[in-house]
């Protein structure tokens, strides 16, 4: 990653943009995630009523765990102190992108992430999440290609500002 103390004038390079770029990446996926694990208020209902209780301990069923799949196991899995503080400033770096459109991209793309960043994004889930059809959307029914092109151009243009922002500091 760029570090502006080491180097106090020198303009950070295409490595190390491409290493806050990934780091970028990161975070808004783990955000994401994050805001896909907290409570929602049904739960929280239904747990004021004693119905908590694990499904499998509801049903008799001991053996309950192993029915389950890998994502559901780590949707059910505790949220940690540091994962709450890290959502708010992770989400924020959203709005360092100018566009209204470019910031729903990355964040449909991040939340079909499913808290993993991965090579394959199901773009489908994501036309399907953004509704790219309406008229007032900026990227009407572009190919899988292009709004990979664009979500890698919105991803690299926060890590350049965040650069430049860094470079400033120091300077």
């Amino acid at each position: 990653m760029f570090d502006a103390a080491k180097t106090p004038h020198a303009v950070p390079g295409q490595d190390d943009i491409e290493a806050v770029a990934a780091t970028v990446e990161t975070r808004i996926v783990r955000a994401l995630w994050t805001l896909r694990r907290l409570d929602e208020p049904e739960k929280h209902w239904l747990g004021c009523k004693g119905v908590s209780m694990p499904q499998g301990a509801r049903d008799g069923n001991i053996d309950y765990v192993e029915d389950l799949t890998a994502y559901q196991v780590r949707m059910q899995s505790r949220l940690t102190t540091a994962e709450i503080d890290d959502l708010q400033p992770s989400l924020d770096l959203l709005l360092l992108l100018p566009d209204l459109d470019d910031r729903k991209l990355v964040f449909w793309v991040g939340w079909n992430f499913e808290g993993e960043v991965c090579n394959r994004i199901y773009w489908e889930k994501v036309t399907r999440s953004m509704a790219w059809n309406s008229p007032a959307s900026k990227y009407p029914c572009y190919s899988h290609k292009t709004l990979k092109r664009y979500y890698r151009r919105s991803i690299d243009l926060i890590a350049q500002v965040l650069a430049h922002r860094e470079q400033q500091a120091v300077s």
